[in-house]
């Protein structure tokens, strides 16, 4: 066993120093061996320590689009939010007329006053002027609705549309009654009407006006939840 062990060895020195010595007389061989040496070293290299830095350089490159990507996004909504400031600026006078039109608040003396205007402004007298209940702040806590109101409450939603409905007489001329009509039309603060007719005055308040005008309407307002 030890002998064949020696005899390899001696084999395998042999090719060695016949390797060497090659290698010191033909240039080309030490070349290819250098070269083959280097591009050794490059690929260990590369695997080991050049890898993690490509890595590194394509999460940053990756980092890089999401920034501009948000960026991006960023300048978008900054440019829509400078478009919408003007448009809110050239339209500033008709977003005030619509909150004086359907306030967030009932604001029952502003109806009262300018029906009264109304009336005043045509020469025609008002002679009953009623308002159905109006909660003017809070909410009604009426002992037999305080659950059904705590129920509808629950279920509006914030800012939602609710009517004043109203009913009036006023006492005149039809061409006044007439032009009465059309200034409640024409109001700032809308009022749907839902019933109105024009009948003789009863006895005893002929001396008001030839012609009574019964009007049963109603006005908005979006109140919002608390």
């Amino acid at each position: 066993m030890e002998t064949r062990f020696n005899k390899n060895y001696q084999l395998y020195r042999k090719y060695l120093e016949q390797i060497i010595v090659m290698y010191q007389k033909r240039n080309d061989l030490r070349l290819f061996l250098e070269t083959f040496l280097t591009i050794g070293a490059v690929v260990f290299f590369g695997l080991f320590a050049v890898k993690p830095t490509l890595v590194t350089v394509a999460e940053l490159y990756r980092g890089k689009q999401a920034k501009e990507e948000t960026l991006n996004t960023l300048n978008t909504k900054i440019e829509n939010l400078i478009q919408a400031e003007k448009l809110y600026n050239q339209y500033e006078n008709e977003i005030a007329l619509l909150h004086q039109a359907i306030p967030s608040e009932p604001q029952v003396e502003e109806v009262v006053r300018q029906i009264e205007g109304a009336a005043n402004k045509n020469e025609v007298l008002l002679l009953a002027f009623d308002l159905d209940q109006v909660v003017i702040k809070g909410q009604a806590i009426t002992n037999e609705q305080n659950d059904q109101q705590e129920n509808a409450t629950n279920s509006e939603k914030p800012g939602a549309a609710k009517e004043i409905v109203f009913e009036l007489s006023v006492a005149g001329e039809y061409n006044r009654l007439l032009s009465f009509l059309t200034h409640l039309e024409r109001m700032r603060r809308p009022i749907k009407f839902l019933e109105f007719d024009f009948r003789k005055p009863p006895t005893g308040v002929e001396a008001t006006g030839p012609i009574l005008l019964n009007i049963k309407g109603a006005t908005v307002y979006t109140q919002e939840n608390e």
